[in-house]
């Protein structure tokens, strides 16, 4: 492998699956650059999380009081079609600074200074693939002049995970892992049952090191991205797992098939 893929491999071994989140938004219709900012910041004040940062006393946890104005937001003229590669090299050497905020702004805009693309760049911690899609629908509804909420108005910041967790009998430790090495993960909110008595909840599916350790190699071998290849794999993943029925629709949508074409062809 060739340093940058040994980078992102031995990043994914360490972080576990930690990551920043990359999203790419088209605007689909002529869009104020003014009244894409209000609306965000409108959103900003809606969802607490927005506001989050990172404080550390005898250990680390969630404040969400940052402003709108100490958002980062970059603002650029697109004069060409997006180059989604370039771009997302671009995005993914930013520094989220998460004692200060959790997400970041680009905003792309054409020749006529309306709004074209916007990318949100956050701690995945803080938002998923969905959260962003919701963002984004409420922002729609704003820019409608169909609002779903009143100006400064904001949702209730409830208890913490982990007292809920606590209160519905689930073990917890002082550490964030426990019995884990390198192939094992298990978060301290485990405890044994019968399948019978488990709930639904959220799955997650990493690729382990050595995984991802082949495919950034036979990506280099044929030319194509480790991105092209990882957006490959979700879009077939979106119909085949039971957990992703009409994801597709979604992931589909971004094209990945085309990325996945390689440099020489």
């Amino acid at each position: 492998m060739g340093r940058q893929e040994a980078l992102h491999v031995e990043l994914s071994r360490q972080s576990k699956g930690g990551l920043q989140l990359i999203s790419f938004i088209r605007v689909c219709e002529p869009l104020a650059i003014d009244t894409l900012r209000s609306g965000l910041k409108i959103l900003h004040q809606y969802h607490p999380l927005l506001r989050a940062r990172v404080e550390k006393d005898n250990k680390y946890r969630w404040v969400c009081d940052v402003n709108f104005s100490e958002i980062p937001i970059d603002v650029y003229r697109l004069d060409k079609e997006m180059d989604f590669e370039g771009e997302y090299s671009n995005q993914a050497k930013k520094y989220i600074d998460s004692d200060r905020y959790a997400y970041c702004l680009s905003i792309f805009c054409n020749h006529e200074g309306l709004v074209q693309w916007v990318i949100v760049n956050n701690i995945h911690a803080i938002m998923d693939g969905r959260s962003i899609m919701t963002l984004f629908l409420q922002l729609d509804q704003l820019v409608q002049k169909n609002k779903p909420f009143r100006d400064n108005e904001t949702l209730p910041l409830g208890e913490s995970i982990a007292k809920n967790l606590e209160v519905a009998g689930y073990v917890g430790e002082k550490h964030i892992f426990h019995d884990a090495d390198d192939q094992k993960l298990n978060w301290p909110v485990e405890k044994v049952a019968p399948a019978s008595k488990r709930q639904a909840g959220a799955i997650a599916r990493l690729l382990c090191p050595e995984d991802l350790h082949q495919l950034a190699k036979i990506g280099k071998d044929r030319g194509v991205k480790l991105t092209a290849i990882l957006c490959a794999i979700a879009s077939i993943a979106s119909v085949v797992l039971p957990t992703y029925k009409k994801g597709e629709e979604i992931i589909l949508a971004l094209d990945g098939r085309g990325l996945c074409t390689p440099r020489s062809h």
